[in-house]
C-alpha cells in the first residue's frame, strides 16, 4: 500500500475522482478553538475571542462542511474525527448533526477503557472520548470515530 501527498485544499477535491477510489480510512483533523491546549500563549491569546458563540459556531459549521466531504468518499469504511477542543459545539453537536444527515454511518467505540466519554446530547455520544486537564491531566480533545454501516447492520435495524 502508497500513500500519495497532495498538497491541495481537501474541500476542492472531488472524492469521485478515481485516484481516490480506494480510500477506505480517513484521520480528519480540522481546524478548531485550539481551547484544549494548555499553555497554549495565553498572554497572546484572548480566550474571550476564542471561545466567542459567534467563532465556535462559525468553526463547527467549517468541521460540519469538511466532516460531511470526508465521509461521501464512496469507498471510506471508517474514518476519525478529532479536534484539540473541548466545546461541545465543535465536538458531540458537529458528529450528532452529521449522524441524522448521514446515516450511513455509525458511531464506533473510541478506546471503551478511556474515563472521560463524550457528553450525553445523544444517545451514541458514549461511544466518543474526551480529554480535559482537569479530569485525564492531559490536553483537552476530542475523538469520534465514524465506521459505515454494513449491509446486514440496514437489515437488522429495520427489522
Amino acid at each position: 500500500r502508497s500513500s500519495d501527498l497532495a498538497n491541495e485544499d481537501f474541500l476542492k477535491v472531488d472524492p469521485r475522482d478515481s485516484k481516490f477510489s480506494n480510500v477506505r480510512h480517513i484521520l480528519l483533523d480540522p481546524s478548531c478553538s485550539g481551547s484544549g491546549i494548555v499553555d497554549r500563549l495565553n498572554e497572546v491569546i484572548d480566550d474571550n475571542v476564542v471561545s466567542s458563540a459567534e467563532r465556535l459556531q462559525a468553526l463547527a459549521s467549517f468541521q460540519h462542511k469538511i466532516l460531511s466531504h470526508a465521509l461521501s468518499f464512496p469507498a471510506v469504511e471508517r474514518l476519525v474525527y478529532s479536534t484539540c477542543s473541548v466545546h461541545k459545539e465543535e465536538n458531540e453537536d458537529v458528529v450528532r448533526d452529521i449522524l441524522q444527515e448521514n446515516t450511513a454511518f455509525r458511531l464506533v467505540n473510541a478506546l471503551p477503557s478511556w474515563p472521560q466519554r463524550g457528553l450525553a446530547v445523544f444517545p451514541s455520544a458514549k461511544c466518543c472520548l474526551r480529554a480535559s486537564p482537569s479530569e485525564t491531566l492531559t490536553n483537552g480533545f476530542f475523538v469520534a470515530v465514524f465506521e459505515k454501516k454494513m449491509k446486514e447492520d440496514d437489515e437488522i435495524g429495520r427489522a
